[in-house]
């Protein structure tokens, strides 16, 4: 595989850092680097094209944080926090209220009354 000096998504040092902490004993090969970068620019062009598309499906021309998060959640399940939304794991379930608690006596009363 020939050596090229061509722009990477992620540098040579940051991938190093990465494999690092994984494991500090494991060094890559020159090819092994080439497909991750391979590997990774591919998935920013996939991710980016794809968002583009979807700003122009919502008549902008403008890339929002929404498109590229709707994108990685419908077709990667990646899930970005922090970047709008809810947060399933912090969503509150919202008080029961009183007339919450009388309507389900009524409920209840009436279906005691029509079943045995």
């Amino acid at each position: 595989m020939e050596n090229t000096q061509a722009t990477h998504v992620v540098s040579s040092e940051g991938l190093e850092e990465l494999v690092k902490q994984i494991d500090p004993a494991e060094a890559l090969d020159n090819e092994v680097k080439e497909v991750l970068f391979e590997i990774a620019d591919d998935f920013i062009e996939s991710v980016t094209s794809f968002a583009c598309a979807l700003a122009k499906h919502r008549g902008s021309d403008t890339l929002d944080v929404s498109d590229l998060k709707l994108h990685l959640e419908r077709n990667w399940d990646i899930h970005v926090p922090g970047f709008g939304g809810v947060d399933m794991d912090v969503a509150q379930i919202p008080p029961v209220t009183d007339a919450h608690r009388q309507r389900q006596a009524a409920a209840k009363a009436v279906a005691d009354s029509i079943l045995p």
